[in-house]
């Protein structure tokens, strides 16, 4: 017994010694201290997919760290329509890799309806095709039993590939356990405490179906009801827990990729990173256009961009106990702040929504005489969705910094004159939405501009509905960028379909808005919140005044209606 002992502790150590050879910890978050760390992670604010019956939180009450964990808890409690809340957080945009070894220890819950998950979304791309990595579901009516799937397109249809694990004794509401992923270019891996109990192949999903070769992110959420659990019972216990207490990426050398921006505006500088390993030494280069301002031999350098526009690397060779490796980062110095804005690359970095009974496609094909390349965006609408927002094109994490002046411009066209399409720029979380433009199309390219002040910093969404017709819609050349480093373009052509003669002015302005208009109507002034704040006729010809002098400063919209049935909204900023 006692060399046997000794054998398996021999046997251990190879293990791990031979693991901390092969992979590298690239990222980790041990839930220490009070609070989510949202450097890293984003909450999930709103409700869900699958029927599920929670609306998902930023509340302490749903979403807490403490004593070294992360806890999503569920509460029974009306908000919002839904009968309960919970907890979902992500790294999209904040933590993303291409293969490697994930792993999260955690405790889960039990309770008829009750929906663990720890599981891998691409950072863009449409549901299914994009694909998607479930390292750990549970239901909580099967309290001893996980699963592992991977859906993904095949023959235009969603296709999955999946196993369990059961555990011999016991239920994984009683103790910790480590759920793990380990994705390479060829296959994937599931794993409970160590055991493998299931395998997918690029074989078995085929080659061009697919789509596990980009970048990903993380979620952790606790949902309740759905279509897979079901609803919750008399005897499901709430609040309900589940409990995190790390999440861990390893990668080997191949693998690890600089982080950083790759769109950087000139004049600017920027931060790239590469793990910290101890021991490990680093040497940085950046091309002409750039030059190091601190950091060189570190895992972190600072890199000052110079005023001229144009294609740059940074680069570093670094050594760690896994060998020598030569990584790079391609960088792309423009005003434009937008990857991929011509759909040279696909529709990466690009998401689109068909919600049913909406329907059709998103492509990007090559076409001739496109504004810009020789690819453009494609939309084709075949039915209607019960919204027009129900078939539209979207970017997240469109980064802006308040009061700060932005103009977005795109060439677009339908193979009918007439069509109808709206941008948007929208809060994340709560949707409201701070600047939008109605056009109607015509069958040639035309030049489109939309500018506005930005209402605070961080993260806006940009969404393009097209669900207002059937039919084809083609898009190309987007330019989104701080309005005084933009190029000036002339002519720009915008939607006058529909427009009203009339003066706002002066934008911004302090205490006092003008209209003076060459119809009879009626206005409305609204806050951000959407909510009416004042409103009044006007006569045509006939200067009116509206006043703001009760109002905070910030950013106001004026909808304006005349006897003739035209509409228009404009955006003013008051000081």
């Amino acid at each position: 017994m006692k060399k046997l002992i000794i054998y398996s502790l021999a046997m251990f150590l190879f293990a791990q010694n031979s693991f901390s050879q092969c992979w590298n910890l690239v990222w980790q978050d041990d839930f220490n201290g009070n609070s989510l760390n949202t450097a890293d992670w984003n909450y999930w604010i709103g409700g869900a997919y699958n029927n599920e019956l929670q609306y998902y939180t930023d509340s302490p009450t749903n979403v807490k760290v403490e004593n070294g964990n992360l806890k999503l808890i569920a509460r029974q409690e009306v908000l919002n329509g839904y009968n309960y809340t919970s907890g979902r957080i992500d790294t999209r945009f904040k933590v993303n890799f291409t293969y490697g070894r994930i792993e999260g220890r955690m405790k889960l819950n039990n309770g008829q309806g009750m929906w663990p998950a720890f599981w891998l979304l691409p950072t863009s791309g449409e549901w299914p095709a994009g694909g998607e990595m479930d390292i750990m579901e549970l239901l909580g009516q099967e309290p001893n039993k996980t699963y592992g799937t991977c859906h993904y397109l095949a023959a235009g249809q969603h296709a999955s590939l999946g196993s369990f694990l059961t555990l011999p004794s016991g239920n994984f509401s009683d103790a910790f356990h480590i759920f793990a992923l380990e994705w390479s270019a060829t296959d994937i891996k599931w794993s409970v405490d160590g055991q493998v109990y299931f395998t997918v192949t690029k074989t078995q999903v085929g080659s061009a179906n697919w789509p596990f070769n980009k970048d990903f992110y993380v979620i952790l959420n606790l949902a309740v009801g759905g279509n897979w659990p079901g609803p919750p019972n008399g005897q499901t216990v709430f609040p309900n827990t589940m409990e995190v207490d790390y999440v861990k990426i390893f990668q080997k050398n191949p693998n690890i990729k600089i982080s950083g921006k790759a769109l950087c505006e000139p004049s600017t500088s920027s931060i790239y990173k590469l793990p910290t390993w101890s021991g490990a030494t680093y040497n940085w280069t950046v091309s002409a256009g750039g030059t190091i301002a601190s950091g060189q031999n570190t895992s972190q350098i600072t890199v000052n961009w110079n005023a001229t526009s144009g294609n740059r690397t940074v680069g570093c060779t670094f050594h760690n106990v896994c060998g020598t490796r030569t990584v790079s980062i391609p960088v792309v110095v423009t005003p434009n702040l937008w990857e991929n804005p011509s759909f040279e690359s696909g529709t990466v970095n690009w998401n689109f929504t068909k919600n049913p009974p909406a329907a059709g496609t998103f492509t990007a094909p090559n076409q001739s005489g496109a504004p810009n390349g020789t690819k453009v965006g494609k939309i084709v609408c075949t039915t209607l969705g019960n919204n027009f927002w129900d078939f539209q094109m979207s970017r997240s994490g469109v980064a802006v910094e308040a009061g700060v002046s932005y103009t977005l411009r795109f060439h677009g066209k339908a193979t009918v004159a007439g069509k109808i399409t709206q941008v948007n720029f929208l809060n994340p979380n709560n949707f409201t939405n701070y600047a939008w433009q109605n056009i109607t199309l015509t069958e040639s390219w035309v030049l489109y501009q939309l500018t506005f002040i930005a209402p605070y910093t961080g993260n806006l969404l940009f969404t393009q509905d097209f669900g207002f017709n059937t039919g084809t819609f083609y898009m190309d050349n987007y330019v989104f960028g701080k309005t005084a480093n933009l190029p000036p373009v002339a002519p720009v052509s915008v939607d006058r379909s529909d427009e009203i003669e009339i003066s706002i002015f002066p934008n911004p302005t302090d205490d006092v808005l003008k209209i003076l208009a060459a119809e009879n109507g009626h206005f409305s002034l609204l806050n951000l919140d959407g909510k009416s704040v004042a409103a009044g006729d006007f006569e045509a010809d006939v200067l009116s005044e509206i006043s703001l002098k009760n109002q905070p400063s910030g950013i106001y919209v004026v909808e304006i209606q005349t006897v003739s049935g035209k509409m228009e909204t404009r955006q003013i900023v008051k000081n």
